[in-house]
């Protein structure tokens, strides 16, 4: 007989369905678990990057630099504040005069010609020299300046010098001459004066070697003494080089001098006379020429060949024409210099045309340019 034995079946979950529930329940308890953190890579700073970083703390190290009249030399900044005047002045006149002194007293070798600066001559050089302390002491305690406005436009005129024991008396009918023409400059040329300083260095008369001249915010004067016609041509000459940062970077002496003996001439009447040294010569333009050195017997032929050139122009279309010639080519420093031929054209008047054409072909190509018999 077959017996059969009876057994409780399992009643368990299957094995398989076991290990998928440990599974998913492992990886929900990953799932819950937050990331770990990212770590910053430090990144090396670039060189210009660290300078301009060091740059910028050391800045920020420092107090603010002074201003104003507290800028100024301790014993110049007294000499100021104990004048009478000083109180009487106006915020904007006194802030002219603070910022004149103030950029005299750094500009110690004349590197910015637009600030104030003095110099000398020595035998045929132009020596700049530190503006200096004494110069400035006296400036204020005999009040060797004076103030031009015109609109909008505010000008501190300084007068000083190495061998004039100047006082305000003598700078007066300077300062009136200045005071009538730069406006007359200004209008001719059709541009305003460029700088807020105009220092005038005087210098006594007699000397062998003798020049006049301007660069930047300052003009080098000979001071005669006693004022006339010719100091008035010299100061106009002076003053119209004042607008030479306006010209064409490539400007020859002949355009350089010839100009400001072409203002000297409408104005007063006069020119210092560059045009007796004239060499009738072609005008050069090629800027691979270079410079010339000035007082040499070139830039004194060149200047003179610009002054007969423009006195010829003149002539030919008027004052009026040539002003607006004057306007253009004192309108952008990066044209050429030859470009003014191509204005003198435009502003030529029909019936004058030939007679231009005739002194642009002399004065250019050579044609029929000689010297006159004396």
């Amino acid at each position: 007989m077959l017996t059969f034995s009876l057994r409780r079946p399992f009643s368990g979950p299957p094995i398989a369905f076991l290990i998928l529930s440990l599974l998913l329940v492992a990886g929900a308890c990953r799932s819950s678990q937050a990331p770990p953190p990212l770590t910053a890579v430090p990144t090396e700073l670039s060189f210009p990057e660290r300078a301009r970083r060091d740059l910028e703390a050391l800045a920020s190290a420092k107090p603010p630099a002074p201003s104003g009249i507290d800028a100024l030399p301790a014993n110049v900044r007294d000499e100021l504040q104990n004048q009478p005047w000083f109180g009487e002045e106006s915020p904007a006149h006194l802030q002219l005069l603070t910022d004149f002194l103030f950029q005299a007293s750094q500009n110690l070798a004349g590197v910015r010609p637009e600030w104030p600066y003095s110099s000398r001559i020595e035998g045929n050089r132009v020596v700049n020299q530190p503006f200096g302390e004494e110069r400035e002491l006296k400036i204020i305690d005999r009040r060797l300046f004076d103030f031009l406005e015109r609109g909008d436009e505010r000008i501190i005129v300084v007068f000083s010098s190495d061998d004039i024991d100047l006082q305000r008396g003598q700078i007066q009918p300077v300062m009136d001459r200045v005071r009538f023409f730069l406006p007359a400059i200004e209008d001719l040329i059709g541009h305003p004066y460029g700088f807020n300083y105009l220092h005038i260095q005087l210098k006594k008369a007699g000397d062998a070697v003798d020049p006049s001249y301007e660069r930047g915010s300052n003009a080098f004067l000979d001071f005669p003494g006693s004022l006339g016609p010719n100091f008035d041509t010299v100061l106009v000459h002076e003053l119209a080089h004042a607008y030479a940062s306006m010209l064409p970077r490539d400007g020859h002496p002949w355009l350089l001098e010839g100009v400001a003996e072409l203002v000297a001439s409408i104005l007063t009447g006069r020119t210092t006379g560059y045009a007796v040294a004239a060499s009738y010569e072609p005008l050069p333009v090629d800027p691979a020429l270079g410079r010339v050195p000035l007082f040499s017997r070139n830039y004194q032929a060149q200047s003179g060949n610009g002054s007969v050139f423009f006195a010829d122009l003149l002539k030919a279309i008027g004052r009026d024409r040539v002003s607006a010639v004057l306007a253009a080519i004192h309108s952008d420093p990066f044209r050429r210099e030859a470009d003014i031929f191509d204005i003198i054209r435009a502003q030529t008047p029909p019936e004058q045309a030939e007679a231009v054409a005739a002194i642009l072909d002399k004065w250019i190509n050579g044609a029929n340019l000689a010297k006159p018999p004396r």
